[in-house]
């Protein structure tokens, strides 16, 4: 059986076409466990109403609590052999229960695909190549690896390894989550199918001013660290700190932007240089910033922004963030 997690919070507009097109898209047996995180709107007797018609659906309403716990529950009150997390505000447009039919018992993780962009249909990879490709250092395969959605874990797997979301961060917790994964899984396989639809939101926390979002980068970069400081082999390692690198400059990147030059952040631009001068001389972002890493990852803008900082002009870096903002109104 697969256990289809979803989190969802204030999503009266769109919980009722997720769980839809689930029943539409699959066959056999499954369940649905919907956690509702303290939700405010009717999402709640939404819900209630559609698991009174359908017993394969269950409601578990808890006290807000984010996310990352909303999916822990689910993860804790899951019966099926394999995990399957769905957003509220996605689709899915495929079988998934059909894909995974025949998955060989060594395979703790399969990743899906939202298009097919690749000519194989099956690729199967090994505990170090799944870890490149979620951090993003390979691109071999070209499917979005960081995300949870639109992959299945095996739950004994989760189980036995004690992998859960961690419940401090809003930000990076999927990545996080499939680094642990990649870590502890036998084999992973990519199965280049169509089964789920991302749907980009204003909603999404990317978007909001975060007032918080320093803390969790640095509670972030830490555990990261703290998993991918251990022994690999040499060129292993030199991706991994490679990608790590560029993670750090990824995190300041998110900082200035939900932060301190988020058009909610009333700070004057003298505060708001400051901040990100004090931001800059912390570690881990003080030794990234000073030495010559490789950028080959980093978009353009990004590093335009580490040149800058670089070159301590910080003042450079707010206003080029401002601009960014006005531009994007």
């Amino acid at each position: 059986m697969v256990s289809v997690v979803i989190p969802v919070y204030n999503g009266e507009k769109f919980i009722k076409k997720s769980i839809d097109s689930i029943i539409e898209n699959w066959n056999g047996t499954y369940e649905i466990i919907i956690v509702d995180d303290g939700s405010t709107d009717e999402t709640a007797s939404i819900c209630d109403s559609i698991a009174k018609n359908d017993t394969r659906i269950r409601i578990i309403h808890q006290k807000n609590a984010g996310v990352s716990n909303a999916r822990n529950t689910g993860i804790y009150n899951a019966k099926g052999e394999w995990i399957i997390f769905v957003d509220a505000d996605d689709l899915v447009q495929g079988d998934a229960i059909n894909a995974l039919d025949g998955i060989e018992s060594s395979i703790d993780f399969v990743a899906f695909g939202t298009k097919k962009i690749q000519e194989w249909d099956r690729k199967q990879i090994n505990k170090d190549e799944l870890l490149l490709e979620v951090l993003g250092e390979s691109n071999a395969i070209g499917f979005k690896m960081n995300a949870v959605w639109a992959k299945a874990y095996r739950k004994e797997m989760l189980d036995s390894n004690k992998i859960r979301f961690n419940e401090k961060l809003f930000h990076g917790e999927d990545l996080l989550f499939n680094v642990d994964v990649a870590l502890k899984c036998k084999t992973a396989v990519i199965l280049n199918k169509e089964i789920y639809k991302y749907i980009p939101t204003d909603t999404s926390a990317t978007h909001k001013f975060q007032s918080n979002s320093l803390e969790n980068e640095k509670i972030f970069t830490y555990e990261i660290d703290k998993r991918l400081g251990e022994d690999f082999n040499i060129d292993l390692k030199q991706k991994i700190n490679n990608r790590i690198n560029c993670m750090i400059i990824n995190s300041i990147w998110i900082v200035c932007g939900q932060n301190i030059c988020h058009t909610e952040n009333k700070l004057k631009f003298g505060e708001r240089k400051n901040i990100l001068k004090n931001m800059i001389q912390m570690e881990p972002y003080k030794s990234v910033i000073t030495k010559n890493i490789n950028m080959e990852n980093i978009n353009s803008k990004q590093r335009m922004m580490a040149s800058l900082l670089k070159e301590k002009k910080y003042g450079s870096v707010i206003f080029m963030f401002m601009i960014r903002n006005r531009i994007s109104k």
